[in-house]
């Protein structure tokens, strides 16, 4: 089984404040404002902090809540309040919501992995085979090693028969860092196929 990711949020917001000197009241004090839509962030962090706690406790229509008034909140809401929000409409099977929400968490996190292979994992369960192999490769992009998207790229390539070098060398990757008897096993047998299917192509 292909793993679920749920992100977690860890972030401080403060207001600098530089007083001046008691001693010399010639000088008035100087207040740094907090920058516009900073309060509103604030508050996105702690939803989606207490939305975590609610899924972490199974309490998943108040986690949802929390998520969404986080995302309304600010558009700069946490990567994890739309990461996680994607993945509870991916746990109902409202894949379009999901997708969207997943997108929008990667484009907030380019260089997390997690919330592309959880976009990938929606369009697997969904059975959009091409498109769930193209997020766990775009996964595969900003972590070369995240072993649960080798997993669902070899997985979708199967159902999707697909045989090319590409795919090849995915298998041989996996094979140097899978460390479960059972998907070795599975990687094995595919890439002796994948190999057959190639020379009958003169590849």
């Amino acid at each position: 089984m292909i793993d679920q990711k749920r992100l977690s949020v860890c972030a401080m917001v403060g207001v600098l404040v530089c007083a001046g000197c008691a001693q010399k009241p010639q000088h008035r004090d100087i207040i740094i404002p907090m920058p516009a839509g900073a309060d509103r962030l604030a508050e996105a962090i702690d939803l989606t902090a207490r939305g975590e706690r609610a899924q972490e406790a199974g309490d998943l229509e108040a986690a949802m809540e929390y998520y969404e008034q986080a995302t309304r909140l600010s558009a700069d809401a946490p990567a994890a309040a739309w990461n996680n929000l994607g993945m509870i409409h991916m746990q109902r099977g409202e894949y379009v919501g999901a997708v969207a929400h997943l997108r929008t968490a990667s484009e907030l996190a380019p260089l997390d992995p997690q919330p592309m292979y959880n976009l990938g994992l929606t369009f697997h369960q969904a059975g959009w085979d091409r498109q769930a192999l193209e997020s766990f490769i775009a996964a595969l992009e900003r972590e070369p090693n995240y072993l649960e998207a080798i997993r669902g790229a070899v997985t979708a390539a199967m159902r999707l028969r697909l045989t090319d070098e590409d795919a090849l060398e995915r298998l041989e990757h996996a094979l140097l860092i899978e460390t479960d008897p059972r998907w070795r096993a599975i990687f094995q047998r595919e890439r002796l196929s994948m190999e057959t299917r190639l020379e009958a192509l003169g590849r």
